[in-house]
Order: structure tokens, then sequence, then C-alpha cells
């Protein structure tokens, strides 16, 4: 039986008289329907439409995360000889981790159903490019996570660790695509007032102590009202991205060595050093210079935004470490106080 993981054409099979076994119905994308209702074929169903489930494996797999994150924070420090506390490492590193433990879960969980009998597999896998699908930072995973190639290369290396004696693997190639030419447009002039024109106010009226907010989403005449009620002249800070760095693949030749755990943690410590983004990892030292020489508060009292704690990894390497000398993080959801 073929055993299709994505809705990634070239791992389909070329003759249709073979029996089929989707992983889900994102394999049967409708633009492609002339293509997958030829099969004869079944569709696994979702393990987290049984939403019992779903709260049972959300409490263990925070376990599990819990677990990791001490392990991998412990690791990080050593690799880049730094001391940091485990809150530090939590700000940074945290919201990727917790996204990719529960995504690989889902991945290897799935496939773990399918292979929960001794029926034999084959599947087209694409052949890729050692770490070609490591991201950059965390706005990079999560414009990762929901594409088929980047599922696609989760699924090959769960079957290669975990069930390469069930599945037969055809290597296959990857079709190329034609790349879009890029085209300059031009910046509002709203943008450019925000990104020219506040940012050099803003180290005019600058103050080391002063009440940080970024990304608020709050009404422009809200914010600015409140940080005048705090004292303070207002400052309207954009957040900026963090630099770009390749993969390499001497610095990711490390273990996390914890407690054995079931086989879920076995494969998550194996797929870490494989996935961990590069802003974590061979760019960390390049961020930190970066956090060094951007223009923000120096000792801000506190530190106010909405969403940008869980995307922007040069602003959760800068609030980190502030976090980490004894201030306050605020953000709109919740206050972490030291």
């Amino acid at each position: 039986m073929i055993l299709i993981t994505t809705a990634l054409h070239e791992t389909f099979s070329k003759d249709t008289n073979e029996k089929v076994l989707f992983l889900g119905e994102w394999c049967k994308v409708y633009n492609k329907k002339p293509i997958w209702e030829k099969f004869d074929s079944q569709t696994m169903p979702y393990h987290w439409n049984d939403r019992e489930k779903l709260y049972t494996d959300y409490q263990s797999i925070q376990i599990i995360y819990e677990k990791i994150l001490l392990e991998l924070s412990s690791k990080l420090n050593q690799v880049h000889q730094v001391n940091y506390s485990l809150r530090y490492w939590r700000i940074l590193i945290g919201p990727w981790l917790g996204y990719f433990t529960q995504i690989l879960f889902d991945r290897w969980f799935m496939l773990s159903a399918v292979f929960d009998n001794n029926q034999m597999y084959h599947c087209c896998v694409i052949k890729r490019e050692p770490f070609s699908s490591v991201p950059n930072d965390m706005d990079h995973f999560n414009q990762q996570l929901v594409t088929d190639d980047w599922n696609e290369v989760i699924y090959g290396q769960l079957l290669e660790l975990c069930w390469i004696d069930k599945v037969n693997v055809t290597w296959v190639e990857k079709i190329k695509q034609v790349p879009q030419l890029f085209v300059a447009k031009k910046i509002p002039i709203k943008k450019y007032i925000r990104g020219k024109v506040l940012p050099f106010l803003n180290k005019l009226f600058i103050k080391d102590d002063n009440y940080f907010f970024i990304s608020s989403y709050l009404p422009l005449k809200t914010e600015l009202k409140l940080q005048m009620r705090l004292g303070q002249i207002p400052n309207l800070w954009r957040a900026q991205s963090s630099p770009i760095v390749k993969p390499c693949s001497k610095q990711r030749k490390w273990q996390l060595n914890g407690e054995k755990g079931g086989e879920f943690e076995k494969v998550l410590r194996k797929m870490i050093p494989m996935h961990i983004p590069t802003a974590y990892l061979e760019g960390y030292l390049i961020l930190n210079k970066k956090v060094e020489n951007l223009p923000w508060p120096k000792n801000p009292r506190s530190i106010f935004t909405s969403n940008t704690y869980f995307s922007n990894d040069l602003f959760k390497a800068w609030a980190a470490k502030k976090t980490d000398w004894s201030f306050s993080f605020w953000n709109e959801e919740h206050c972490i106080n030291v």
C-alpha cells in the first residue's frame, strides 16, 4: 500500500491502480482533486478530533516541554559558553520549542497510528539538501510550518528515525518551480514616517528608564496618552528583524542527553539539533551584537507588548537580558514579575 503524507504531487504514485493511504485530509487539496480522486484510497482519521485526547496530550506535552526546555537551556549555555537562567532561555527559545514539540508530536502520532499493525507501506520522500529546512528564526518558522514542503521533510525524517523497517522509501526529485520576480514597491508615507522619522525622534527623547512600548496594538492615541500619563515623552518603537544566518552542520553535532523518557521524547531529542533556528545557534553571537546596538532603553522600568514576545527573536533576546537582570516583563496578555 502507498502512504502519502502531504499534498505534494511529487510524492504521489504514478500507478492509479495501487491502493493508497492518505495520512490526513490535508493530502487531498481541492485544486488537485482530479489527481487524488483517481486512487483507490483510504484516509486516516485525525487523532485530535477526539477532544478528550487533545486535552490529555496537551498536559503530557507540557510536561515534556518543561523537561526538554531545561535540557536545551543547559546545552545552549554550554555551546555558547554563557550562564543565563532558565527564565532567559524560556523567553528566547520557549515559543519555538513549545510549538515544535506540539507539532512534532502531532506528526509522530499520526505515523504511529499508521504503523500500528504489520502492514508494509511504500512512501515517496523528496531528496533535499541537509538542513535545507532549518528556519532562520521564529518568524521564519511560523511561515514554514504551514507549508507542505516543511511537513514533508518532517514526515520523511520521522519515517527514517522510527519506521524504516516498516516502509520502503523511494527518493524522488523536487519539481523545480519558476521563481517569482521581486518588484519593489513604493513605501507609503505613513510607513516611511514610522520607519525613518520616528526612530530619529526617539533617539532625541529616549531615557534609559523609560517604560518601553512596542507592537502594543493599542490605538495610537491611547498609547500616546498612556505614555504621557506615565510621565514620559511618547516613543513609538518598531520591531526589527533578526540577522539572516545559514545553518552549519558542524555546529549541529550535539545531542540532548536527558532522561530516557518515552519514545516521543527520544525522537524529539534527535530532531531538535536538526531543526533549531539558526538565530539560537549559528547566529546567536550576531543576534546579541545587534541587540547591543539597539537604540532601545538600557534599563526600562517595564516592557509592554502584544505579540512581539512570541514572534520576534531580536526583541526576545533583548527582553530576555533585561529580565535576567531582575526587570519586569509585561505584555497585554500576562505579566511576569521577577
